[in-house]
Parts: structure tokens; sequence; C-alpha cells
């Protein structure tokens, strides 16, 4: 199943059948064989990064989480994890229905798992018949985390959801963001010598990454409020239901190793969005040990 978002200009086009698309795998043409859109349940995992610099306040974290699961249907479940000195499985997997935030704390230590907590969420398998969306509200820089930003990559490779990535930055920071290169793969390394802890990476070039991976994007906010973050949401999650899912079994080509897709339309002047490629599996399977 391969999540599409079709747009002309900043509008979302509907009303396509699987004849208006040409999906490759491979370089190989494929059958579609259903196009599904809208109706399909979703389950949606929020990474909460309750740091000063994400949300001045704690109250403006809980404010967002319920703006934002607001948007979503009876059918569609929910979680909440934040990140901080570890990563808290707030809110388990729940119906959509208003939550109970209080369970959501702001971060007073110097850790902040930022990369953990996205491997997490993009980890998840949802049942059949159902997509995952994981959206990341954070600051960006990690601390201390175990998954280096090249390993979050190739998770997001290989993970079935689409992610996008909210960056939360301050308004003084308006004008004055800058990638930087960070060495290692952009792993946070912790030292931990009396109270300090050291080395703050930069994860946000890598959580883009992660985001273009499986067909989602990266956003900046620039104030650190709930209004802000559930705006953000509402674009996120408005194009996310209107994208198609194609479904086709691949057909002439290797199952295993890393697959390219490119999809097409034969339309013009159409801007089509989606994961580059996926990591198949092997045909067979070694036999269970008896």
């Amino acid at each position: 199943a391969v999540n599409v978002s079709v747009k002309k200009g900043n509008s979302p086009v509907p009303a396509l059948t699987a004849s208006d698309f040409r999906l490759f795998d491979n370089d190989v043409q494929q059958e579609i064989t259903a196009v599904s859109l809208d109706a399909v349940p979703v389950d949606v995992s929020f990474v909460v990064e309750t740091s000063v610099k994400a949300f001045p306040h704690i109250d403006f974290a809980r404010d967002a989480i319920r703006g934002m699961v607001a948007f979503l249907r009876a059918s569609d479940r929910l979680r909440v994890l934040t990140t901080g000195n570890a990563v808290v499985n707030v809110l388990p997997w729940r119906s959509a229905s208003v939550p109970d935030t209080a369970a959501i704390q702001m971060n007073m230590g110097q850790i902040a798992l930022v990369a953990d907590a996205v491997f997490m969420a993009l980890v998840h398998r949802p049942s059949p018949g159902r997509r995952h969306l994981v959206v990341a509200l954070t600051e960006g820089h990690d601390w201390c985390s175990l998954i280096s930003g090249n390993a979050l990559a190739r998770a997001a490779e290989r993970s079935g959801a689409v992610f996008h990535l909210v960056s939360m930055q301050p308004r003084e920071a308006l004008g004055t963001h800058q990638e930087q290169n960070w060495p290692y793969g952009a792993h946070s390394f912790c030292r931990t010598q009396s109270s300090f802890v050291g080395d703050k990476v930069d994860m946000r070039p890598f959580l883009s990454d992660a985001a273009r991976l499986t067909g989602g994007m990266a956003h900046t906010a620039w104030y650190s409020f709930d209004r802000i973050a559930v705006d953000a949401f509402d674009r996120i999650f408005d194009d996310f239901r209107r994208s198609y899912v194609l479904h086709y079994v691949p057909r002439g080509v290797d199952r295993s190793g890393f697959h390219r897709l490119r999809d097409e339309m034969p339309a013009k002047g159409y801007t089509v969005r989606a994961r580059p490629g996926y990591w198949g599996t092997s045909r067979t399977d070694a036999a269970p040990a008896r």
C-alpha cells in the first residue's frame, strides 16, 4: 500500500481512480488493484517534546493535543509519546475522544530523546485496513538518544507510516535558523560527569529526511503556542485524509532488497508526493527452529 498525495497548486485533487495513476516498482510498471481514500481509519502517533523550548508552558502542549484530537473521527485512534529524560507512552492507544492530558508533564531535565521517540513511533504496525500517521512536535535538538540520525532514516524506509515533522521554533529564532552537519550520523553522545550532560545534536535535518522517506514533510511553527501546532496539524491531517492509497502486488521484480518507487500521472499540472521506496522481504524465509 502506497500513500500518495496529489495536488494542483495547494489544493488536493479529488475523485481520482486507479486509471489516473502509473506506479513503477524498480522501473517496472505495476497493476494498481485498488484505490482507497478518506474513509480508511487512521492510527495517529503524536510525539511531543515537553520542554520550554518547544512549549513555554505545559498547558500549551496539553491544549495542542486536545485541539489536534478534535480533527479525528470516532473510527480513528491515537497515542501520545513524550520525550524528555525518557520516552514515555503517556497516553496509550485509545479511541479518538478528547483525552485527559493531565499525564503530560513538563520535562525539567537536560535530556531530550527526540530520535528515540520518533523511532518508537515509526515501528508501530497498524492492523490491516488502517493507516498510520506520525506527527512530531519538537524543537529539534537531541540529547542522548540511542538512535542515530542515519538509523532513524533507515527505520523510516522500513516503516509503513507517513511521518510529518512540526519544528517548534521560538519567535526570536525567526530568520536565524541554520542547518548544521554533525559527525557520526548525528548520534547524540551523552556524557555524565557530575551533573553535566553534553553534545546537543541538531536532529532537524535527519528528521526532515525521515519525513521525506515516508512521503511526509517537514513544517516549521515559529511561535511556541498551542494554536500554531493545531493549525499545522489541521493542514497535515487534511492532506493525509485527502491523499490516496494505491494497492498493488509487486510483479516482475525481485521481492528482496530496496525497491525504488515512482508515481506518475498522465495529467499535467499535478504535484505528486509519495515515499521514494521501501524494503522488500525474501519470498522464502527460513523455517523456524523446532
